[in-house]
């Protein structure tokens, strides 16, 4: 037996590679046939340290590769063979389906078109039997008016001409009789007649001939009019652009009488010589010879060179009623380009599986060192996970954990062992070994959900648990997309006490401190007071201006501890809000009113806008009169002398909208997200000479939250700017408790809001 050599088999395949490559070029580039080249080389050659023992290459003899190659050849030819020719089958009555459809159209259009003008010339001879005085003036109205007609004969019942219209002036009677004509003694019979093809001037016409019967029933004579078939053409010229075929139409003797292009019809172009033409006229002969009809579904195929030398498929059905013959053709490549690309993608495949025999050795050597790969780098995700000091849960949609790091099992007490494959239920919050993890799920033991809420950006609620030790965490939910669909979660897991602690101390120190700045600078004002008053003696205007300007000064700071200390009860969740029902009308006029001397000083217009529709609702006026107190004192700051302010107040379904807008100095784009923050002022106004704390916008976002509105600004720099609050009307939708304005994710802002109970 000889020994494996590789180097036959080596020049054969890369033979079968290059024909299989010029077949499928425009399918698949060329780096993809070097590739499998390179393989097989890899696979056929077999290296020196991959040698094992000689009966081993031995097996491999070419006897027992070339009767493996064989077997593999005749079960692909076989496999190929049992689908290929039924699918080159379906594919080519498709096509002749296809073209039979075309086709078809136009066997219903054309005889609508002779329908129709059949019917015209009818209508024409009843009003000529009506009104014989007036046939000439009919007749000339006809012509005009139905460009489809050449020309018009009346004949009277002798079976002379009476009057002739003709379209190109031509109006010489025909001065024999004409009775013995067929269509002239078909007409005379009360029956409409419909003769064979004439050329006239080069043109194919056809003639029609349509009885005039009078009041009494008798045929007192004939029209014959000459119908012009360039309706047709156009038809033809309709069908070839909407569907890219080819049709046209022949009379029983072959001449074309319709076609998109109708020189070829002008040139009076026989196409006799066509087999699939010859065909059909022939089987049109036979049966109108045997005075039957073809069937409707009668049809012809074929191929042949068109007038380009380019090999056309030819569909052709008969217009019976008229022996004429329509076809529908394209070029034999175009209407059978689905048969070559799936004889492509049969010797496509072909060479394919013969390339498995070679690939999947590859394959198998290149899945065990991917499997290596992979475990070595879900062992590094392992490490990278079990060293994060933030908790990590991964979990599907019904609450069953996949996955929990050892930062997770530390902050929350627990073991992976006890989880992995375990749904977190409700009643685990009941649990005192398990209710840590069941707080990052559920409000409650009530709680009813089966499956996760969908989400579609990371959510982050902050949990309070006491076991081992009372911590704070802050828990983000991430869903993990496959495509557009969330499969499973991951919760992140920060412990947060400590910055909790430092945010509460920091507030609580706020707190203080304007406590106790509160009484010195009250002190302060007063003692200015005085002696702005003159009580404690007379001054001069240079030292009235001094002391103007401390008690100015003094009451900007009065201003900052109100403020300051508003903010730090807002934080605590005891800002003390008394909501009860007040006719908001009334609340914006008095508001107004407050704020009248400020707006007389700049001289700005304000106009307001407020329907006498909006029923009393629930808000506390204090509240409510600080947070508008806020922004009307932005507007008048922000807004130069002589400029606008604008109130506009509208009721909408279950909520009232305030615009409030001016024409100051707008806002940067780049600084909206910093709104809503404490101690944010504008860039472009921290260079004007305005006092401000930057806390003004932040109390008005947590006053309208808490009472269930909302509040936007837009605002065009150097502009103006436009505040729109609203406010609902219906009291279930004013919260139960405060409400405090996340103005960041960091902790601070996170001490009292969505915060769960304690359990």
């Amino acid at each position: 037996m000889k020994r494996f050599n590789t180097a036959p088999y080596v020049v054969l395949l890369q033979r079968i590679v290059n024909g299989f490559r010029r077949r499928l070029a425009p399918l698949l580039r060329g780096s993809f046939w070097r590739t499998l080249e390179t393989y097989a080389r890899r696979i056929f050659t077999i290296a020196p340290h991959e040698r094992r023992t000689e009966s081993l290459q031995t097996i491999f003899s070419v006897r027992f590769f070339v009767s493996l190659l064989g077997i593999v050849l005749l079960a692909l030819v076989a496999t190929n063979a049992i689908w290929l020719l039924p699918s080159l089958n379906i594919i080519k009555e498709d096509v002749v389906k296809g073209q039979i459809a075309v086709a078809e159209r136009a066997r219903t259009a054309i005889p609508q078109f002779i329908s129709y003008n059949q019917s015209r010339l009818e209508s024409t001879s009843r009003a000529v039997a009506t009104d014989p005085k007036s046939a000439k003036h009919i007749l000339e109205i006809f012509v005009s008016e139905n460009t489809d007609f050449q020309r018009i004969v009346y004949i009277d019942a002798q079976g002379f001409e009476r009057i002739r219209v003709d379209r190109f002036g031509y109006r010489e009677l025909n001065t024999a009789n004409r009775s013995e004509e067929v269509g002239i003694q078909t007409g005379f019979s009360g029956v409409p007649y419909f003769g064979p093809i004439f050329y006239s001037r080069g043109e194919p016409l056809n003639s029609i001939v349509v009885p005039i019967i009078d009041s009494n029933g008798n045929t007192s004579g004939t029209l014959e009019a000459e119908l012009s078939l360039r309706t047709m053409w156009e038809l033809m010229t309709t069908i070839q652009t909407d569907t890219g075929f080819r049709v046209y139409v022949v009379d029983q003797k072959g001449n074309l009488i319709a076609d998109p292009d109708p020189s070829t019809v002008l040139r009076g172009e026989n196409v006799l010589y066509r087999p699939v033409v010859q065909a059909l006229i022939d089987a049109i002969s036979a049966a109108g010879a045997k005075q039957i009809v073809l069937p409707h579904d009668f049809y012809v195929q074929g191929e042949h060179l068109n007038d380009a030398k380019n090999n056309v498929f030819v569909v052709g059905i008969p217009l019976a009623n008229l022996n004429w013959g329509i076809f529908a053709e394209k070029p034999t490549a175009e209407a059978f380009a689905a048969r070559s690309r799936t004889i492509t993608l049969a010797g496509a495949a072909f060479g394919m599986v013969l390339f498995l025999l070679i690939i999947v050795a590859v394959a198998t050597r290149n899945v065990i060192v991917f499997a290596g790969a992979v475990s070595r780098e879900q062992e590094h995700i392992a490490n990278i996970l079990s060293n994060l000091t933030a908790g990590i849960i991964e979990y599907d949609r019904n609450f069953r954990v996949r996955m929990i790091n050892s930062a997770a099992q530390e902050l929350l007490n627990i073991h992976s062992s006890d989880l992995i494959g375990s749904q977190v239920l409700p009643q685990w919050l009941l649990e005192p070994d398990r209710r840590a993890l069941a707080q990052l799920f559920f409000a409650n033991e009530n709680d009813s959900r089966t499956e996760e809420a969908a989400v579609a950006s990371p959510a982050t609620i902050t949990v309070t648990v006491k076991q081992p030790l009372e911590r704070n965490l802050r828990v983000t939910t991430l869903p993990i997309f496959t495509k557009s669909e969330a499969v499973t979660y991951v919760k992140v897991i920060q412990n947060i006490t400590q910055e909790i602690l430092i945010a509460r101390m920091k507030s609580e120190f706020i707190s203080i401190a304007a406590h106790q700045l509160r009484t010195p600078l009250s002190a302060i004002k007063w003692t200015f007071r005085l002696m702005l008053d003159g009580d404690l003696g007379a001054l001069n205007d240079e030292q009235k201006d001094i002391v103007g300007k401390g008690y100015e000064a003094n009451e900007n700071m009065i201003h900052l501890v109100n403020d300051l200390l508003d903010v730090s009860r807002i934080e605590e969740g005891r800002f003390g809000y008394q909501f009860a029902k007040y006719d908001f009308r009334g609340f914006v006029k008095k508001t107004i009113e407050t704020l009248q001397i400020e707006l007389d000083k700049k001289n700005i217009h304000f106009s307001a806008s407020v329907p006498n529709d909006i029923p009393p609702f629930l808000f506390d006026i204090e509240k409510l009169r600080l947070a508008f107190f806020n922004i009307f004192e932005n507007a008048i700051n922000y807004t130069p002398t002589n400029g606008t302010i604008t109130l506009e107040v509208t009721k909408k379904p279950g909520v009232v909208e305030i615009k409030i807008s001016d024409t100051g100095v707008g806002i940067p784009q780049g600084e909206m997200t910093r709104l809503f923050t404490k101690f944010y002022r504008g860039s472009n106004v921290m260079r004007m000479q305005t006092s401000g704390s930057g806390l003004g916008l932040f109390l008005v976002k947590n006053i309208i939250l808490s009472h269930g509105g909302d509040i936007h600004i837009d605002s065009v720099l150097g502009k103006s700017t436009t505040v729109t609050v609203t406010l609902p009307t219906n009291e279930e939708k004013v919260p139960k408790s405060e409400k405090v304005f996340q103005e960041s994710p960091n902790v601070s802002s996170l001490l009292h809001t969505e915060t769960l109970p304690v359990l």
